[in-house]
């Protein structure tokens, strides 16, 4: 029996349904003005909640439309509006397939099916009703001002006719998602304002110019999707911290974004970005979004600007071999831990990468020809490898950088900045090569576990301040023949607890140079034999007719300097090096070794 009465119950409820949605006053072929007449006369008016027309619509139905107090429903599809009548609403009067502005304002209406052949929904038309949904008609072409708002609407289905939507046109709803239709070519202010429960808005590829505020108070939004397209996209911000407002947490940008001034600055909220096929990312974009930790970079991408993702959560970051030039400050201050740059960079402009605190891993491409400014200060970085065409190093580069053991130097680099190292608290060994022609003040001071500094053969100038507080050197070596160019005294307390080592045919000049002689002790550099920085544990190696033989299985990082300071290895072998004959220093993880070939 209740299986009897269950399926009596799924047949009848879809008839009652339509019964219902069909139930109420139905007038067909009314003819423009004889509206109220057919309803019955004035007195029927408050006595309609259902209203269906078909036929012609002028100004003094419209006014019979507005007289129904109690009407929730109207269905309009086989309508025409026409130009005549009386006017409907102040001095407002019907033109043909155009839905009036005020027409349907403030009805009360729950239900509202539009004609089929309507071009235009006028201004307030249908605003301050209850309208739940709303089905735009195919021909219409514009969505006059405040159209819908102050509804209920939670869903509207647009026609690809749609190509202009005014202000306000659907504030004060109930949406949640709301996608603009593809062949829309503008927006003005305030379409979405005040929209309490919405989450997600898309705005499509035909949009060129983007009001900012068109979501306004729309306090809940976590999602703005710019969808892909030909052209660019310029938002127009009402103030550089607009999108603050919004606690949005993922944003999709498919285009390129000609005008930024911070447009998505200062998001607290914001968790993930993604780009489509863009080709550039404009400077502060998404600045100071502490919560970013997510998002992509497309391999059509060619610049990222100043500032870009500065002060963000991101902890790894991929740069595609596309990107060809990456702003200042690009990533300054985020939580990045690993750092692979792919694309032909020529410049790290100031503070790229500076006060990552967390960061510890980079590779950079070969093109990098100069590091800037304060580059990677405050980093975790332990090694440090110049790129092959790297010619500078900018002031503070590596400034503070305090887990910096290893630095391994080009041969094409000739200017180290002010403070470039300085408080490098790690860094132990430095040999400069025979490329770097000047060393500007401060840029080993303060290095306290720094023991040896070799200055190479071409040397011109140096800075006594450039080793001032590293007060632990136990070898300074000179391979200058001249000695270069100092102005003042180096630390004493530098001068007379280091070692200078100088050319054997220099000696004199350095002894009895102003500056220079003021070390307690230098000898001269065949007597060097680098014995302070040589461990006496067993060889992980062997050697013979000028090769160091390496075992297998081998996993040590090897570095090997000549007597000059110089390193002519550092890698990890698998079988054996040629180094040729001479009197070597090999440095393995953990111990040093010094050996005849």
């Amino acid at each position: 029996m209740k299986k009897k009465l269950l399926l009596l119950s799924i047949v009848l409820i879809p008839l009652l349904l339509n019964a219902a949605a069909t139930d109420g006053t139905v007038i067909e072929n009314l003819s423009e003005g004889t509206l109220l007449e057919r309803v019955g006369g004035i007195e029927s008016l408050n006595g309609i909640e259902s209203l269906t027309i078909s036929g012609r619509i002028n100004g003094t139905d419209v006014l019979a439309i507005r007289g129904m107090h109690n009407l929730k429903a109207i269905n309009l599809a086989d309508a025409s509006i026409v130009e005549g009548g009386q006017p409907y609403y102040k001095s407002y009067t019907t033109k043909n397939n155009e839905l009036g502005d005020y027409m349907l304002y403030d009805l009360g209406l729950e239900q509202a099916i539009l004609p089929r052949d309507l071009t235009l929904i006028g201004q307030f038309s249908l605003s301050k009703n209850q309208l739940s949904s709303i089905e735009i008609p195919e021909k219409v072409t514009r969505i006059g001002n405040n159209a819908f708002a102050s509804n209920r609407l939670s869903a509207v289905t647009f026609p690809p006719s749609v190509t202009e939507m005014g202000s306000e046109a659907f504030s004060e709803n109930a949406f949640v998602e709301f996608t603009f239709p593809p062949s829309l070519t503008e927006l003005k202010s305030s379409v979405l304002k005040d929209n309490k429960q919405l989450l997600k808005v898309t705005i499509p590829g035909s949009i060129t110019e983007f009001p900012s505020d068109i979501c306004r108070g729309c306090t809940r939004l976590k999602q703005l999707i710019l969808v892909d397209g030909a052209e660019d996209l310029f938002i127009f911000l009402l103030n550089h911290t607009f999108f603050q407002d919004y606690p949005l947490e993922y944003i999709y940008v498919g285009r390129n974004i000609t005008e930024s001034h911070s447009t998505f600055a200062h998001i607290f909220t914001l968790k993930k970005a993604e780009f489509g096929n863009i080709t550039r990312i404009p400077s502060d974009l998404f600045f100071n979004c502490p919560k970013l930790a997510e998002f992509n970079l497309p391999g059509t991408l060619e610049s990222i600007g100043t500032g870009a993702f500065e002060s963000s959560a991101i902890e790894k970051i991929v740069i595609p071999e596309s990107v060809t030039s990456i702003g200042g400050h690009a990533f300054a201050g985020s939580d990045l831990r690993e750092v692979d740059i792919k694309g032909p960079v020529r410049e790290l402009p100031e503070y790229t990468f500076g006060i990552c605190e967390k960061l510890e891993k980079l590779t950079l491409p070969s093109t990098i020809s100069k590091i800037g400014e304060k580059c990677f200060c405050y980093s975790e970085i332990q090694e440090f490898r110049c790129p092959d065409d790297l010619v500078e190093i900018g002031s503070e580069a590596f400034h503070g950088c305090d887990k910096l053991e290893r630095v391994h130097f080009n041969d094409k680099l000739t200017h180290i900045g002010t403070r470039a190292f300085q408080k490098c608290s790690a860094l132990k060994e430095v040999y400069l090569p025979e490329s770097v022609t000047s060393i500007d003040s401060y840029s080993f001071s303060d290095c306290e576990s720094l023991r040896v500094l070799s200055l190479p053969a071409t040397l011109e100038e140096i800075e006594p301040s450039s080793i001032e507080e590293s007060i632990n050197i136990i070898s300074l070596i000179s391979h200058a023949v001249t000695p270069p160019t100092v102005t003042e005294d180096f630390d004493t307390r530098v001068t007379e607890n280091c070692t200078l080592y100088v050319p054997d045919e220099s000696y004199a000049l350095y002894y009895l140079h102003q500056y220079w002689g003021k070390f307690r002790k230098i000898v001269k550099l065949s007597e060097y034999t680098g014995i302070d920085t040589v461990t006496r544990d067993s060889t992980p190696f062997t050697t013979g007719n000028g090769k160091i033989i390496i075992p297998e299985g081998n996993n040590k990082r090897f570095t090997i300097f000549n007597m000059q300071g110089q390193a002519i290895y550092d890698g990890i072998p698998t079988s054996e090096i040629e180094c040729g004959n001479g009197l070597f220093i090999i440095k393995t993880p953990g111990s040093s070794h010094k050996v005849r070939l």
